[in-house]
């Protein structure tokens, strides 16, 4: 009975020490300090927020592309003939840079949010996405 109290007290030794990162022993014999997994999920969440990030400025750039010198419903975007310019252009990139610009100063104090970074910036790449096949399927 003894035997197994110790062996249950050293499993939970060993996981404690794995998910507070402390040092666990490598096969080789050599020490390896492991990193938590909540650190893991954060680096793959970081690389997604920058993907996302990507997608985001890409999916402007097609809308861009489908809007100039076509009439714009946007009357914060619409140029003095009513038309989408170069004007509302840097303004549309002006404002998604803004917004990936706080994203990022805001992640640096609160890494945990970056998850719900990620899902937006994708989310907001397929409407902005949506809406440049729709213009490009309108006639001239």
């Amino acid at each position: 009975m003894k035997s197994s109290r110790m062996g249950g007290r050293l499993v939970c030794a060993a996981v404690l020490s794995f998910v507070l990162g402390g040092p666990a022993e490598a096969a080789s014999g050599s020490l390896v300090v492991e990193r938590p997994v909540v650190e893991q999920k954060q680096a793959k969440w970081k690389k997604a927020w920058a993907w996302s990030a990507a997608a985001l400025m890409t999916s402007v750039a097609m809308d861009t592309a489908s809007s100039m010198g076509r009439p714009e419903m946007n009357p914060m975007l619409r140029g003095p003939l009513g038309q989408f310019n170069a004007r509302s252009a840097a303004l549309k990139f002006g404002i998604a840079g803004a917004l990936l610009g706080s994203q990022y100063l805001l992640l640096e104090r609160h890494p945990e949010q970056t998850a719900w970074a990620a899902t937006g910036n994708f989310a907001a790449a397929g409407l902005t996405s949506s809406i440049a096949v729709r213009n490009f399927r309108l006639p001239r």
